[in-house]
């Protein structure tokens, strides 16, 4: 699963990052503190989910939510918040999960494994290292080496 994570707040998006880099099934294609940029970025990278906080300068979370309605694709949202009060708004925009901060690794997972539950297409599993070989120079390796 592809994620761009958005936190004007630096220390913020970077611990989730490493929240996330625990997890081997997805791939983290953008970290934004400004929200701008990540739409930019959103709008390039086609993410299948975007994790983001709400209370942003210029372009908040919701308002970020609000405009990827208009995109040709799915994209999940997640709020990572410290506000209780904006969780109303952010269902009613489809989030698909609300993370209070201080953000836990076990919530991280539930999050995780929701997306999958409501987008099966996305999971993903590990490719193992497979060869095949001849006599000879012909080789095929299917996957990555470890």
């Amino acid at each position: 699963m592809r994620l761009i994570l958005i936190d004007d707040e630096l220390a913020n998006v970077e611990l989730l990052k490493l929240l996330l880099l625990q997890r081997k099934d997805v791939e983290i294609i953008g970290v934004y503190t400004n929200s701008e940029e990540a739409w930019q970025a959103i709008r390039r990278e086609r993410p299948d989910a975007i994790f983001t906080d709400i209370e942003m300068p210029r372009l908040n979370g919701l308002q970020l939510a609000e405009r990827t309605k208009s995109l040709p694709w799915d994209i999940s949202i997640v709020f990572v918040t410290a506000y209780v009060q904006y969780a109303h708004d952010a269902f009613d925009l489809d989030a698909i999960h609300y993370l209070l901060k201080p953000i836990e690794i076990k919530r991280i997972d539930d999050c995780i494994e929701r997306i999958y539950r409501l987008r099966p297409e996305l999971r993903t599993k590990p490719t193992e290292r497979q060869e095949i070989r001849s006599f000879g120079n012909f080789q095929v390796f299917i996957g990555d080496e470890e």
